[in-house]
């Protein structure tokens, strides 16, 4: 009886031991700590059925001699006339839920083009949960070429958005989330009273 206690007991001690390496060897975390090993990661959400490390920079704006507005991303130390500042999200990876591992997966990402397809207002990570309810990660840093951004896009500083007339305030700069699948292109999502389509990048 005594040596089928140690027996189970080591047997214990070594899943106890080898479980973590296991699920870190095949990218399985455990709950938001193991989520955020990375130290450029500044928060993790925890949204229904995930987590999510969200990457933020500076947002800030400058003026030219000439009298033209800005928007820069990022941080320089140099620059201390600026018109306004803030921090917001620059990306996000998402990391599936299940009790207390997690696993990264990805995002849907889609750039905010105007009506006519000729600005470009920012860009949105999707996520869409179990339940039907849809996470909005909104950033205005949109990696590519041949987008022009809209003046309003850089100097505006708060970005709001609206739906069928009610406001969808944005939770620190950074996200809303929604029951609407505004990525179909038959729902018109306005940012900042201007009519805006979902397009993928």
């Amino acid at each position: 009886m005594k040596k089928a206690l140690k027996t189970a007991g080591w047997i214990l001690v070594m899943l106890i031991l080898l479980t973590p390496l296991v699920c870190w060897s095949v990218g399985i975390r455990f709950f938001a700590v193991g989520v955020k090993t990375s130290r450029f990661v500044d928060r993790v959400d925890r949204l229904d059925g995930f987590y999510v490390a969200v990457y933020t920079h500076n947002v800030y704006t400058t003026t030219d001699e000439e009298g033209n507005t800005n928007v820069h991303f990022g941080s320089d130390m140099n620059v201390t006339d600026y018109g306004w500042k803030h921090e917001e999200t620059s990306s996000v990876t998402p990391y599936k839920r299940f009790l207390f591992f997690s696993r990264e997966t990805k995002a849907e990402s889609y750039v905010l083009m105007s009506e006519d397809g000729e600005y470009c207002y920012g860009a949105f990570y999707v996520l869409r949960a179990r339940n039907g309810m849809i996470h909005y990660y909104y950033t205005r840093y949109v990696v590519g070429t041949g987008f022009k951004l809209s003046r309003e896009l850089i100097e505006a500083e708060t970005i709001a958005f609206s739906y069928g007339g009610e406001e969808i305030p944005l939770i620190d700069y950074t996200r809303f989330s929604s029951r609407v699948d505004f990525t179909t292109g038959d729902k018109i999502l306005l940012i900042n009273g201007n009519p805006c389509r979902f397009s993928s990048p």
